[in-house]
C-alpha cells in the first residue's frame, strides 16, 4: 500500500472543488479517480497519519525529490497527527463512526480507511508532480490521499484526490504555529468529501 498514490475521496472525477475556508483562504480538492459505488456501508472509518516523509511513503528520497530540513520534518510531523486528529473529530461531528488507526483494531472486509501523504510545492527533479514530504517553507499545505474499504485480497479502492490549502506556517518559528490551523483546514476538506458520498449513499442525513 505504501507504494501506492495517495489522493482524496472524491464524487466526480475531474470535477474541482473549491471549499471557502474562514481565516485562511480557500482549499482547492482535486479529485483524480471517481467514487466507487455499490459498496456496503463502513462499519468504522480509519485515519492513518499521513506521511510526512518520502521514507514514510515508501519512496527512496533520492527519486525526484529535494532533501528536507529537520524543522521540515518536525513540523511535517506535528501537521500529520494534528490533520488526523481534526479528520477524526469532523467525521464524528456527523455521526460517522471513526478512529485514528493507531487507536482501534486494525482494518475487517468492510472497514474504509483513509490514507495520505503531504507534498511540497518545489518539484525537485520532478516535473509531473509535487515531491513527496513536507516542506515548512511551501507557500500551500498540498496533500494526496486515497480512501480505501477493506483489507488483504479484498482491499478496493473507493476514490483517490489531491487537496491545496493556503499556509499559515512560518519558518523558523516551530512545529506549534499555524499547525492547528492548516490541519483543521485540509481535514475539513477531507471530512466534507467523506460526509457527501456517505449522504450520497444513503448513510447518513
Amino acid at each position: 500500500m505504501s507504494s501506492l498514490t495517495l489522493r482524496l475521496l472524491s464524487m466526480v472525477a475531474g470535477y474541482v472543488c473549491t471549499i471557502a475556508l474562514a481565516g485562511c483562504g480557500s482549499t482547492t480538492v482535486t479529485p483524480t479517480f471517481p467514487a466507487a459505488t455499490g459498496l456496503p456501508k463502513p462499519d468504522r472509518v480509519l485515519v492513518f497519519d499521513f506521511a510526512a516523509t518520502p521514507a514514510e511513503a515508501g519512496i527512496d528520497s533520492g527519486t525526484g525529490s529535494l532533501p528536507q530540513t529537520e524543522e521540515d520534518v518536525q513540523v511535517g510531523k506535528a501537521l500529520a497527527q494534528a490533520l488526523s486528529v481534526n479528520l477524526v473529530k469532523e467525521l464524528r461531528n456527523q455521526g460517522i463512526d471513526a478512529y485514528r488507526a493507531n487507536e482501534t483494531a486494525p482494518p475487517g472486509e468492510t472497514t474504509a480507511s483513509i490514507k495520505g501523504r503531504l507534498l511540497r510545492d518545489d518539484r525537485g527533479t520532478s516535473t509531473t508532480s509535487a515531491p513527496v514530504g513536507f516542506s515548512v517553507r511551501s507557500s500551500k499545505v498540498r496533500t494526496q490521499v486515497q480512501i480505501s474499504q477493506g483489507t488483504g485480497i479484498k482491499l478496493q479502492l473507493v476514490g483517490e484526490a489531491e487537496t491545496a490549502t493556503p499556509s499559515s506556517l512560518i519558518p523558523g518559528t516551530g512545529a506549534n504555529t499555524g499547525v492547528d490551523a492548516d490541519a483543521a483546514s485540509t481535514a475539513q476538506a477531507v471530512a466534507e468529501r467523506v460526509i457527501t458520498y456517505y449522504r450520497q449513499q444513503g448513510w447518513i442525513k
